[in-house]
C-alpha cells in the first residue's frame, strides 16, 4: 500500500525531530485510533507518511501539521538590543517610541505576546513565525534610523531609560534607578564574584552604598 507523504512549508527537519520525543509519539499513536490510520515516521529520509483511506489520510495529515507546528511556532524569541553591530541606546530608543510596557509594538505586530527584559536587554518574543518575523524587521528598522545618541545626563547607565526611584552611588557619584542596582547586587550574588562592584558607567572598581535619591529632571 502507498502511503501519503506529509508535506507542508513550515515542516523544517527542526520540526521533523519532535517526532523524537516521547511525547509526539504516543501523539501518533492517539492519532492513529482516532483516524484510523497508520502512521510511518523514517527517522533517516526525516518524512512521515500515513496509510489508509483517503479521508481519513487527510484529516490525519491536517491535525499532524498543527500539532507539531504549534509548539515550534510558540518556541521564544529573543531580540538583542544591545551588543556587537547596534547602535548604543537601541533599548531607550524602542521604549520612547513604543512604551515600557511595549504597547506600541503589539499594536503594530498582533499576535504576539512581548516582554522587555531591561537587565538584558533583549525582549522576548513569542507568537507565530510571521509576526516574529515582523517584530525582528521592526526592531531592524529602529537600529538602522540613525537614533544612536549618547545617553541622557538623566538616564541610568544600566537600562538607559529616565531615572526610576534615583539612587547615587557615594564612591563615583553616579545616579541609577533603585531597581537596575538591586538587579545587580542580585546577580553579583548569584555570580559569586563578590563585591565590591563595578561601576557599570566608568568601568571601575567602586564600593557601592546607596544615598538618598537625587533631584531628577525630565529627559528632553
Amino acid at each position: 500500500m502507498k502511503g501519503k507523504t506529509v508535506s507542508h512549508p513550515s515542516l523544517t527537519p527542526a520540526v521533523l525531530q519532535l517526532l523524537l520525543s516521547r511525547d509526539c509519539g504516543k501523539l501518533l499513536k492517539a492519532m492513529e485510533q482516532k483516524s484510523g490510520t497508520c502512521i510511518l515516521y523514517d527517522r533517516q529520509n526525516l518524512n512521515v507518511k500515513v496509510f489508509g483511506p483517503p479521508k481519513e489520510v487527510a484529516a490525519a495529515e491536517e491535525n499532524l501539521v498543527q500539532s507539531l507546528l504549534s509548539p515550534h511556532e510558540d518556541k521564544k524569541l529573543e531580540i538583542h538590543l544591545r551588543g556587537r553591530n547596534l547602535p548604543p541606546g537601541l533599548m531607550k530608543e524602542v521604549v520612547q517610541r513604543f512604551g515600557t510596557d511595549l504597547q506600541g509594538l503589539k499594536e503594530m505586530v498582533p499576535g504576539v505576546k512581548l516582554t522587555l527584559d531591561t537587565r538584558c536587554h533583549i525582549i522576548n518574543v513569542r507568537g507565530n513565525k510571521e509576526p516574529k518575523q515582523k517584530m525582528e524587521e521592526v526592531i531592524s528598522e529602529v537600529a538602522l534610523s540613525g537614533m544612536a545618541e549618547p545617553p541622557s545626563e538623566t538616564s541610568c547607565p544600566i537600562c538607559l531609560c529616565e531615572l526610576q526611584e534615583p539612587y547615587r552611588l557615594e564612591a563615583c557619584g553616579h545616579d541609577f534607578c533603585r531597581r537596575c542596582l538591586v538587579d545587580q547586587c542580585e546577580s553579583t550574588i548569584r555570580s559569586r564574584d563578590g563585591f565590591p562592584l563595578c561601576c557599570t558607567k566608568e568601568a571601575r572598581v567602586q564600593e557601592a552604598h546607596p544615598a538618598r535619591g537625587p533631584e531628577v529632571s525630565p529627559v528632553d
